[in-house]
C-alpha cells in the first residue's frame, strides 16, 4: 500500500511538518504498544508524545500566518479598504464602485454564479 499527500505550496515547513508527524505517528504506535503489553504506557513515552505535539502545533499555527513579505494586488488592496470603510463608518461609496459584475468559473465557493441585480 502507497500513501499519498496531496498539498498546495510546499517547501521546509511542509517537509518540516511531514518528518514531525512521522515522529509523531511512531511515538504513539510505541506508547499503544506499551499499553497494549503493560496496560499502561511509559511515562517518558508520553512525554516525548506531548513534546512532539507541541512542536506540531506550533509548526501548523506557522504554516496558517500569512507571508510577511506578501504584497496586495492594487485590486485587494482597493477592496479591503472599501470594506473596512463600510464596517467602520458605513460608508457604501467604495463598495459601489467596486460592485460590477464578474464571471469566475471556477468553483462555487469562488463565485461561479451571479445573482441578478434583484436579488441583490
Amino acid at each position: 500500500m502507497t500513501k499519498e499527500t496531496k498539498m498546495a505550496g510546499g517547501g521546509a515547513d511542509t517537509a518540516e511538518l511531514m518528518a514531525v508527524f512521522a515522529a509523531y505517528t511512531e511515538a504513539n504506535d510505541a506508547r499503544l504498544a506499551e499499553i497494549e503489553a503493560k496496560g499502561d504506557s511509559d511515562p517518558l513515552t508520553d512525554e516525548r508524545l506531548a513534546r512532539i505535539d507541541r512542536r506540531l502545533e506550533a509548526l501548523s499555527l506557522k504554516m496558517a500566518r500569512p507571508e510577511a513579505g506578501a504584497v496586495k494586488t492594487a485590486d485587494e488592496d482597493a477592496r479591503n479598504q472599501a470594506w473596512t470603510r463600510y464596517l467602520r463608518a458605513g460608508d457604501e461609496s467604495g463598495l459601489a464602485r467596486l460592485d460590477v459584475k464578474a464571471l469566475n468559473t471556477g468553483t462555487d465557493e469562488q463565485g461561479g454564479y451571479i445573482a441578478p441585480p434583484e436579488l441583490d
